[in-house]
């Protein structure tokens, strides 16, 4: 995140991890720490599809 002008500006992949992290809280009532593991295994399981479906094509 980088404050421009008083503004607080955030990439795309940090709203998403974010908004991912409180529906596992939310929905699972998961504590903080426990939605942080689970989103950072999620973006490793995503990461290692895209990877395979790259592979596969060539």
């Amino acid at each position: 995140a980088v404050s421009v002008a008083g503004v607080w500006q955030f990439s795309s992949a940090s709203l998403r991890r974010a908004r991912r992290m409180w529906q596992l809280e939310r929905d699972f009532d998961a504590i903080p720490e426990l939605a942080a593991l689970v989103a950072d295994l999620l973006e490793e399981m995503d990461d290692l599809q895209a990877q395979l479906r790259c592979t596969s094509r060539g």
